[in-house]
This record gives C-alpha cells, structure tokens and sequence, in this order.
C-alpha cells in the first residue's frame, strides 16, 4: 500500500443489487451493528517511530453514502462505481469499510468497498451472512441471533507475536531461511 499508494489493489469492492422495495434506513442500522461487532472494521494503522501501529476506535460510524443516480445511464453509473471502487483509502484516517447506495428506477446498487488490511474475501462472507441476519433483525425489530465474536483480529496477532518471539518462531524463521535460500 505505501509502495503503491494511487493503486487500488488492496481494495475488495463487492455489489449487490437490490430489486424489491426495501427499508434503508434498516439497512444503515445493520451495517452500523456490523461495525460495531468487528473491531477490525473501526481500526486504522499509523506510521509512528516505532513501526505500524493499530489504533481501534471504540465507536466510528459506518460510512454509508446515499446517492442518485436515476438520472445517470448504466454506463455512467458503472464508471462511477468503478471510481468509487478504485478510490484509494487513506489507512490512518479513512473507515476502511465504505457502502455507497445507488437508486436507480429500477433498483438500488449497493457497492461495499473494504481495504484489504481489515478484510479478506473469507471474512468478506461472513460479513454479507452477518448483515443479513443483521437487516432481517432490523426489519423484524428484534435483536438477531448472532455468536458471540470469541477472538478479534489484535487476538491473533497477538498469539502470533508470541509464537514468533519464542523457541517455535526461531524454528520457524531458520526452517523458511533454509527453504528460500535454495539450498
């Protein structure tokens, strides 16, 4: 990212379409739950003396951005989400989550775009399976019946610094020098 910083290739951009009528303000409620729920989508990384550290906001609210675009042709209104797709994200300040809503006449394009420091494709999954859980929840009024998150992604990262800082990180470090060494 900071090699390349006007690339977007560590941006995951996924699209729904949306034809029935549909309540979006429940939709915003249940991306702002999902956020709530995974730190790693409240967290941004900067540069200190130190090297990259993690900063987790205890709240942030979600980045949601209705727009227009009934007027637009489908080329337009592909060419500005692939824009929007491709828009850099400033990783020490940006949400590192962004929807944007398109309404259309005939329907709603919803374009989710993640930095891929805070999500991967599997993670990306389970977001779509929780959100949905999420809007039919929000939709119903009811609390959805989602598992409790066990581990946050600083839990991870955590355990691997351990490992690596030991006696299996040294085996580690010496087994991958070996193997790409080419010896």
């Amino acid at each position: 990212h900071q090699l390349v910083t006007d690339a977007p290739a560590y941006n995951i951009a996924a699209l729904g379409i949306i034809r029935n009528r549909f309540d979006q303000a429940a939709l915003r409620r249940a991306f702002q739950i999902l956020v709530d729920r995974h730190a790693s989508l409240r967290t941004n990384f900067i540069i200190t003396a130190d090297g990259v550290k993690q900063r987790v906001a205890e709240r942030q609210e979600v980045c949601f951005t209705e727009g227009d675009a009934v007027a637009w042709t489908e080329d337009e209104l592909n060419r500005r989400m692939r824009e929007e797709a491709n828009r850099r994200f400033d990783l020490e300040e940006d949400r590192l989550l962004r929807i944007t809503l398109y309404k259309r006449a005939e329907d709603f394009r919803l374009l989710m775009v993640a930095h891929h420091i805070v999500t991967d494709f599997w993670s990306l999954g389970i977001f779509i399976k929780e959100l949905s859980l999420l809007y039919a929840a929000q939709l119903s009024g009811t609390d959805a019946f989602l598992p409790p998150v066990e581990f946050q992604f600083s839990d991870y990262v955590q355990w691997q610094d351990e490992i690596l800082g030991g006696a299996e990180g040294e085996r580690l470090w010496g087994y991958w020098k070996n193997k790409l060494s080419g010896e």
